[in-house]
């Protein structure tokens, strides 16, 4: 196998189920092309209205899913105020793509910093969704920063909640960040089904490598 090649995962019976994944399951090496169609046809196969995107650093997430033909909202919670100029940039003719400078963390609050002109306010994610969201959307939540994989315990009990990419960390150690292999044991005792694991590029003069995790959680008969 090349080893230049990114890790490949069989997948799972219910992306056979939606065929959310057009190739024989004997050549699974997931090109960034191959992805981002996965991952269309997953928004669309879930019915997702809303994403929630949370702490990207950038517009990398919105830029994807508007290539892929998501039309739905976008929800951006930046706080990097280093970001935030990209972030208005690319979102500024697309009146579904919202942008918030609230940090979500597991316990709300006010943060003072020293980079900032303006306190920034720590918002649950539980909070955040009863504030942009109707009851009955279905949302998926894109976790960009391995630092943020403690928020699936906040995500595992809201029903809602249909798709989710989680970051991890392939190689070199990293206590902030899960690896694949216990990231994979999270979601799937959480009952989420893991559809696709894609590498991302090196980061010149970083040691840890990083991979996206999309998963996705299908209703309970009769709910």
């Amino acid at each position: 196998m090349d080893k230049h090649l990114p890790p490949s995962y069989r997948l799972s019976p219910a992306a056979r189920r939606l065929r959310m994944l057009r190739v024989r399951q004997d050549t699974l090496a997931h090109t960034d092309s191959r992805y981002a169609q996965l991952v269309a046809d997953v928004l669309h196969s879930c019915a997702v209205e809303t994403v929630f995107d949370i702490h990207p650093r950038g517009c990398a997430v919105g830029v994807l899913l508007r290539q892929c033909g998501y039309r739905g909202r976008i929800i951006t919670f930046e706080p990097t105020s280093t970001a935030w100029d990209q972030l208005r940039y690319c979102s500024m003719t697309d009146e579904l793509w919202q942008l918030s400078r609230s940090s979500i963390r597991r316990q709300e609050d006010v943060l003072l910093s020293d980079s900032d002109a303006f306190p920034l306010v720590s918002t649950r994610l539980e909070t955040a969704i009863e504030v942009f969201c109707d009851e009955a959307e279905i949302l998926a939540i894109w976790l960009s920063q391995p630092t943020d994989w403690i928020l699936l315990e906040d995500i595992h009990p809201l029903p809602s909640v249909r798709v989710i990419n989680l970051a991890c960390s392939v190689a070199g150690e990293s206590e902030s960040a899960p690896t694949i292999e216990r990231a994979l044991t999270v979601l799937r005792q959480g009952q989420w089904e893991i559809l696709a694991v894609q590498s991302r590029p090196p980061v010149e003069g970083r040691q840890s490598i990083y991979a996206d995790v999309l998963a996705v959680r299908m209703p309970l008969s009769g709910r």
